[in-house]
């Protein structure tokens, strides 16, 4: 079917080609079209568009981002929505230059490795099918054939092989997909993939700011992909950085080992800290991991009681669950002040 995109900003409205068993966000992406999005999985709200004209399957009329949607309207969340004809979409947002250089493909992937970080964290490595380039800071979308939808997973590790992607997976109660991960030996499982995707992106060739890093939980994924990658490109040795970890108890936290191996290669210039929120820090935690600072409170209160005076105009990352990235921007801009455009995070709810 042929997908007509209009747009305030261009005169010439944009097209793109989408059969019926692909989700339209998912085409427009890959045809270098920018459509308007952030988790690309139903939670977000943001890329909602109005249906001009055209038929659409909507396949998941229950998501939780349909509460964006205007009440009698024809809006639509692209990215649960399969076109039945040619469609007119009139996009509210740009559409401008994001994915032009490597636009995100369709490919399969295969469970190389996986083991327990926490008793609800698991990594797993995957090799894909076919290359992806990727940036410092993207997710990739996993799917499984005999369940629906797709979720979001952020990278952990650099760019540097296109082949294989590290991943870190919650255990949510009740959720078919992640219970199908943990409950059983996923050696050679087989996912479906699309990717990459995000715009909390870190290009260590574009730029000599600073970093100041805050994440809840499984958000510190990307926020790892961002340091390996500085470090490994030198960044880390000519610019600081910041790192603010939240986890709810001591057994909760996991990646110490390669945050102290980061904090060895550059000493100086990283700084790391791990707020623990539901229980007091235990000494055996700064015995066993001296090079790491352990605070009692939310990831966010230990970043305000930080300063970055000393920082040369940072670059912000927030990652997370939704109150946990909003509670971190917020302390980037009140207490940080740190400007909106320079705060980088994508929504997942």
């Amino acid at each position: 079917m042929e997908i007509t995109v209009l747009t305030k900003h261009r005169e010439e409205p944009e097209l793109f080609e989408c059969d019926e068993s692909e989700r339209l966000l998912y085409a427009g992406l890959r045809a270098g079209i920018a459509l308007p999005h952030e988790c690309a999985t139903g939670t977000c709200g943001s890329c909602r568009a109005q249906l001009v004209s055209g038929e659409v399957e909507l396949l998941w009329p229950d998501s939780p981002a349909r509460r964006f949607l205007r009440r009698g309207s024809d809006e639509i969340l692209l990215c649960q929505s399969r076109p039945k004809s040619d469609c007119r979409l009139a996009i509210r947002g740009r559409t401008d230059g994001r994915y032009e250089d490597a636009p995100p493909l369709h490919t399969g992937a295969c469970v190389l490795r996986s083991g327990m970080l926490t008793h609800d964290v698991r990594i797993i490595e995957v090799v894909l099918d076919h290359p992806m380039r990727f940036k410092a800071g993207q997710f990739v979308l996993l799917g499984l054939d005999d369940i629906d939808g797709y979720r979001a997973y952020s990278m952990i590790n650099s760019p540097t092989n296109d082949r294989r992607l590290e991943l870190i997976l919650k255990r949510k109660p009740r959720g078919s997909f992640s219970e199908r991960l943990f409950d059983q030996d996923i050696h050679g499982l087989r996912f479906k993939v699309f990717g990459p995707l995000g715009s909390a992106t870190f290009d260590a060739a574009t730029g000599s700011h600073d970093l100041l890093c805050a994440a809840g939980g499984t958000g510190i994924a990307g926020i790892m992909s961002i340091l390996q990658t500085a470090s490994e490109s030198g960044y880390l040795g000519a610019r600081k950085a910041l790192v603010c970890f939240g986890v709810r108890t001591s057994a909760d936290l996991f990646f110490l080992e390669r945050f102290a191996a980061l904090k060895r290669a550059h000493p100086d210039t990283l700084r790391v800290i791990a707020a623990i929120s539901d229980e007091a820090v235990a000494p055996t935690l700064s015995e066993a991991y001296p090079s790491i600072e352990f605070r009692r409170g939310m990831v966010h209160q230990a970043l305000e009681e930080e300063s970055t005076d000393e920082m040369h105009q940072p670059i912000a990352y927030a990652a997370g669950p939704p109150a946990a990235v909003e509670a971190i921007a917020a302390a980037m801009v009140t207490k940080h002040r740190i400007p909106v455009s320079s705060i980088r995070f994508d929504r997942f709810g």
